[in-house]
């Protein structure tokens, strides 16, 4: 790999003619600039993605700057990149230790208190619907003590026979099974 123009720490990313050069430092210090990141994310996104890459050798690369590449590349290291024993090793770990799933978002140290007031509007929304039955059996039981005539006792009574009924016809089943069951230990003979 031989580079015609060495690029500088403001051209971390030159396009070489046959190829892109990652050259520069692309560490923790470097990327920790205010704007950094995305100004580098937004030089990797430029490069088409049919493009060939190249390392320099003497790029100072970490984790860090690793991951900005190894998300560029699709989570997968471009064929024909030549890379040094510890660049090699670096993207073998993320090769390895990559996560399938997406990181899980940052927590919102409000969320507690979300959760509390939307439990209240609800307690309160039940406690609405709540009194609105209430009332309404209120004010039918006062309907029916004003107007004891016009009450539904035709509807109650058949309901009240009905369960009788069943009741009725329940325990009759039951004593007839029980006299049943003592009338057959009276017949066996003692032994």
């Amino acid at each position: 790999m031989t580079a015609a123009v060495t690029p500088t720490e403001s051209k971390p990313l030159s396009d070489q003619g046959q190829h892109w050069l990652i050259a520069g430092r692309w560490n923790v210090q470097a990327l920790s600039t205010k704007g950094e990141v995305s100004r580098r994310q937004r030089l990797l996104r430029s490069v088409p993605s049919s493009a060939s890459w190249a390392i320099d050798p003497n790029t100072v690369l970490d984790s860090v700057g690793a991951q900005l590449l190894w998300h560029r590349w699709q989570a997968k290291v471009p064929e024909g990149l030549s890379l040094t024993e510890s660049q090699a090793t670096l993207f073998e770990m993320m090769a390895t230790k990559s996560p399938e799933h997406k990181p899980t978002p940052a927590t919102d140290s409000f969320e507690w208190l979300r959760r509390l007031g939307a439990a209240l509007l609800l307690g309160i929304h039940h406690g609405r619907q709540l009194l609105g039955l209430t009332g309404g059996l209120a004010l039918d039981f006062l309907a029916l003590l004003a107007r004891p005539l016009h009450g539904p006792w035709r509807e109650i009574s058949a309901q009240v026979f009905r369960a009788g009924a069943q009741a009725l016809r329940l325990a009759t089943d039951q004593a007839v099974n029980e006299i049943a069951q003592w009338i057959a230990k009276v017949r066996q003979p003692l032994k």
